[in-house]
């Protein structure tokens, strides 16, 4: 027999969906008409909806995406995650290497991903799309590869009820493993 509950819940879960779509198909949309302004000269292109913004000091990259990433990463289409995660990290730390005027590389990297959400819940990280923001990442250049020999990762979550958003920060993995190897007592041959 179903309760009121399993009805509840089942009823959240389909409208989660159609609100994650629904927050794509938005930012989509906003992309197209700030792409057609640019064109007709109504917008400059510094005043265009900025996603993501990245920052460089003492050897750490920081990104931060004005968004957090969907509760299951099976939510949207591979296409909707480039468009809304990848593409705007990538885009964000190009921007600072031209107005640095040098490139930002780690050939091994270590990634803190903290994406603060709106509310506290059930928070699975393993179900979040963590790889686009990795993708990105890639796509920037800030990393040659993703595999287990070029980069770690820890995915953190916090609140932040008036500002959701997601935080990466990269670093070189011989700033960072040595005193995470050390706090595990694990040690590297």
């Amino acid at each position: 027999m179903m309760s009121i509950f399993d009805h509840s819940r089942d009823f959240l879960k389909k409208h989660y969906v159609e609100v994650e779509k629904l927050r794509c198909a938005v930012w989509e949309e906003l992309e197209k008409v700030e792409n057609e302004l640019e064109q007709w000269g109504e917008l400059k292109p510094e005043e265009r909806t900025v996603l993501a913004q990245a920052s460089y000091s003492n050897g750490v990259l920081r990104v931060v995406l004005k968004d957090y990433l969907p509760k299951k990463s099976e939510v949207l289409h591979n296409s909707h995650l480039r468009l809304f995660y990848t593409y705007p990290v990538a885009e964000a730390v190009r921007t600072l290497t031209e107005k640095l005027g040098c490139t930002i590389f780690f050939e091994k990297a270590a990634c803190l991903i903290v994406t603060y959400l709106p509310r506290k819940g059930r928070w699975d990280p393993d179900n979040r799309a963590i790889g686009s923001l990795i993708n990105g990442l890639r796509f920037a250049g800030v990393v040659q590869g993703d595999s287990w020999d070029q980069l770690i990762f820890t995915v953190i979550g916090k609140v932040d009820e008036k500002h959701p958003r997601t935080e990466i920060f990269v670093a070189d993995q011989e700033k960072v493993l040595p005193s995470l190897l050390n706090a595990f007592d694990v040690s590297v041959n």
